[in-house]
């Protein structure tokens, strides 16, 4: 069966009250037990004249109970809840009754003392302590009193009373108690340098600390303790008091104005002493010295050197075409830095290069030739024509070349020997049959050309030939 329970059951319900019922002495409660009875639908739960439906609730509530509280002389009035649902035709209570609407009166006692009571109480030799000297000694009762506040007691007040004393001082020692100890200071007692200044400056005090103890009227020492009170000054350094300056003078090497010289600095250092630590405050040059002499690019001063001043040089050597090369070289000499030139340049590493070149031309020679006109078959060329060469030419070499009127030529190289055809037809170039001994001889530089036969090698064909221009062309080498 599903159960649905709200508060107060189903709200078309109106609500059984109760009559709340005041027991006196907190007797116990009881509440009425519900009926069962029957209708069209099924069972329902009859309770208080009223009838409910399956899973209604019904409240019961008795009001204004009251009961002590948590301390004597407390009340509590409350309201009493009972809860009950119907099931099965019974209304069923929902767990215990439960109070609600708690209001409490009135204030706990103390003791059976009511709230706002006082008591006193005595606390027999309560209080001891020493008076003169420690073996004199004051003993008291104390009574306290006391308030009721809500159950709990509070201290008001408290005195000493029935006081007695018992037992009594030694003899003293100039107003020190016999035993008791005492200490007499010292001040700066002595003093001393610090061990932690090297070089002296600062300076410690020390403060002295004696304990005496009295004794049956006798002080004694019983023990001496040195303080440190305090230290003044400042550390000093070396060769300077703490503030003051100190100066140091020394020597450095340094750069010279050229190359070859030694230099040297003097130089003084000024250091400032402070706490024992020198700082540096200025380095000053003093002097500027150097000695010695100027280099000259790595040459010193006053050797000789020799330095090649133009490599490959050239000029016309004895003849158009041939070259003399070479080298330039200087003797130089290193004075204080500056370099001079000793003497004139001389010419190194010479050598030739090229030839010479000549040309000996001879033209318009008829007379020279044998049947000028007429001749089919060969011709002639009779006499010699020399061309003339230094008298120290080396290595001659020489060609040469017969130019006719007609435009043909023939090639003279030794005694190899060619026509060629002045219409350039190649049909008409042929072969020349030369008489060449001796034909280009270098004889004592000499060149010479002596008689020379030419044979045409086609029968019938006539060279019309009336002049001739040898050309020699040389070449050689001089010395």
């Amino acid at each position: 069966m599903n159960r649905k329970i709200s508060a107060f059951g189903a709200l078309s319900i109106a609500l059984l009250s109760i009559v709340v019922v005041l027991f006196q002495n907190c007797s116990k409660v009881e509440f009425a037990k519900g009926k069962t009875g029957l209708n069209s639908t099924g069972l329902l739960c009859l309770y208080g004249g009223q009838e409910y439906q399956e899973g209604q609730i019904a409240v019961e509530e008795t009001k204004d109970l009251t009961r002590v509280g948590t301390c004597t002389g407390q009340i509590v009035t409350y309201d009493l809840q009972l809860s009950r649902q119907c099931h099965n035709g019974n209304m069923e209570e929902m767990g215990a009754a439960q109070e609600v609407n708690l209001r409490y009166s009135g204030l706990c006692s103390c003791d059976g003392v009511a709230h706002g009571g006082t008591r006193q109480q005595t606390a027999i030799d309560a209080f001891t302590h020493s008076l003169e000297c420690s073996q004199k000694v004051e003993t008291c009762d104390v009574l306290t009193t006391q308030s009721c506040n809500n159950g709990s007691w509070v201290n008001q007040s408290s005195q000493n009373t029935n006081c007695a004393t018992t037992g009594s001082c030694p003899v003293s020692c100039a107003g020190h108690s016999d035993g008791s100890q005492w200490t007499v200071h010292t001040d700066d007692y002595r003093s001393e340098a610090d061990a932690s200044c090297s070089f002296g400056g600062k300076t410690k005090y020390f403060d002295l600390n004696v304990t005496y103890q009295c004794t049956s009227g006798s002080a004694s020492e019983i023990q001496r303790q040195e303080v440190l009170d305090r230290t003044t000054g400042n550390c000093n350094c070396d060769g300077a008091i703490h503030g003051a300056t100190k100066t140091e003078n020394y020597s450095q090497s340094c750069t010279p104005s050229c190359s070859g010289k030694s230099c040297i600095d003097q130089k003084v250092k000024t250091y400032t002493c402070s706490n024992g630590s020198l700082s540096l405050t200025s380095d000053q040059l003093i002097s500027h010295n150097e000695s010695g002499w100027c280099s000259c690019s790595g040459h010193p001063h006053g050797t000789q050197w020799t330095e090649i001043t133009q490599s490959g040089a050239s000029e016309t050597y004895r003849c158009a075409g041939q070259l003399l090369v070479y080298d330039l070289q200087q003797t130089k000499q290193c004075n204080d830095g500056s370099t001079a030139n000793i003497g004139s340049s001389q010419k190194i590493n010479q050598s030739h290069q090229g030839e010479c070149h000549q040309i000996c031309n001879f033209e318009n020679y008829p007379s020279d030739i044998n049947n000028p006109a007429a001749q089919y078959l060969g011709w002639s060329i009779s006499g010699s024509h020399n061309c003339a060469l230094p008298g120290d030419a080396q290595n001659v070499r020489a060609t040469a070349e017969i130019l006719f009127d007609d435009g043909g030529r023939i090639y003279l190289n030794g005694q190899q020997s060619y026509y060629e055809d002045p219409n350039a037809n190649p049909g008409n170039n042929f072969p020349v049959s030369v008489d060449a001994t001796g034909a280009i001889k270098p004889d004592d530089n000499i060149i010479q050309i002596e008689s020379l036969n030419g044979t045409h090698p086609t029968s019938g064909e006539p060279w019309w030939i009336t002049t001739y221009r040898l050309i020699i062309d040389c070449n050689y080498n001089l010395p």
